[in-house]
């Protein structure tokens, strides 16, 4: 599709639209398509990277970051694993991995990310501790001699 002479990407065209409030209606007199097409453009860009997960889709990234298959992650969430591998799938496209095993990597990496700050958070409070102890013994020395 070309616009003055330009050629134009039609999802990013739609998504820009939608996110201007039109109506698909409207999207699709302003840019030349069906509204099939435009509801197409917008189902895809729900699971584009960047776009908040749903509950589900969550629960079930969260649990395959810990390394659970889909049969066990359905058992507890109680759904069929096909259901979970859906649910699964896109919460990958969300977070813009491409395999359980990308999946399970990012989780690593984000949990390894929180400890090593949690880590610094208790190295500055042991830090702290030491000085305020030190100011105190300080304080006991000083009374002791007088």
């Amino acid at each position: 599709m070309t616009k003055n002479g330009e050629r134009v990407d039609r999802h990013a065209a739609v998504k820009g639209l939608a996110n201007k409030g039109m109506t698909n209606e409207a999207i699709a007199e302003n840019l030349g398509l069906s509204l099939a097409t435009v509801a197409q453009y917008k189902k895809k860009s729900l699971i584009a990277p960047g776009v908040p997960m749903s509950v589900r889709e969550q629960q079930v990234s969260d649990l395959s970051g810990e390394g659970l298959t889909s049969e066990a992650i359905g058992q507890q969430l109680g759904m069929s694993p096909k259901t979970v591998e859906l649910h699964r799938f896109r919460a990958m496209k969300k977070l813009g991995v491409n395999s359980a095993v990308e999946l399970v990597a990012l989780y690593k990496r984000e949990e390894r990310d929180k400890l090593n700050g949690e880590i610094t958070t208790l190295k500055t409070q042991v830090a702290q501790l030491e000085k305020q102890l030190a100011e105190l013994l300080n304080k006991l020395n000083v009374r002791a001699l007088h």
